[in-house]
């Protein structure tokens, strides 16, 4: 029944945070409709599984609040084919509970707001329960749609985010030199 994500990272469509009496896990939902469980919180989860794609998640992240300009969860995406964007789907129990979930975008059919419920309806019919405004739902996934336009027709933008990248990595390398040189770790001369 758990299965790390690495092993099906292919055919992952969504991660849903969730409680059990283990603590925290994540719903890992498949292409095929399986709901398999990986027993990591969505953190450790959504790391792994950009991790397996060789892919940095703290450069990426930076890259997507450069260009959506807002900081927050914000969508990540692998290739130029997946974009998964961050929802609310599950309420918080304690203070710094992760509650938002990540689906891509080209598995989800609509929003369906009956009553007092919120819930995203997947293209194989799988509809699961929302915790934010139908207008941010909405918001969130044509964003995301967006993005992945972005992404696809501008692969020859590639120069672009490789200086992004090196901006970032450059950034990254000044504050590490000043850690090292408080701790007198780097001998300049």
């Amino acid at each position: 029944m758990f299965v790390k994500i690495d092993t099906i990272r292919d055919e992952v469509i969504g991660l849903r945070p969730m409680y059990c009496e283990h603590g925290d896990i994540t719903e890992l939902y498949t292409v095929s409709g399986e709901v398999r469980l990986d027993r990591r919180s969505i953190r450790s989860v959504r790391k792994a599984f950009l991790r397996s794609y060789a892919i940095d998640t703290a450069a990426q992240a930076e890259m997507v609040k450069t260009w959506i300009g807002r900081a927050g969860a914000v969508p990540f995406y692998i290739d130029n084919r997946r974009m998964f964007v961050a929802l609310k789907m599950r309420k918080a129990i304690s203070s710094n509970d992760v509650t938002y979930g990540y689906l891509d975008i080209n598995f989800i059919e609509n929003v369906i707001s009956e009553s007092e419920t919120l819930t995203v309806k997947l293209i194989d019919g799988t509809c699961l329960p929302l915790y934010c405004t139908y207008n941010t739902a909405v918001q969130t996934i044509y964003q995301g749609r967006q993005l992945l336009a972005s992404l696809e027709n501008n692969i020859s933008n590639d120069e672009e985010i490789i200086i992004q990248a090196v901006q970032i990595l450059v950034s990254r390398l000044k504050e590490l030199e000043k850690l090292l040189s408080k701790f007198n770790l780097l001998n300049k001369e």
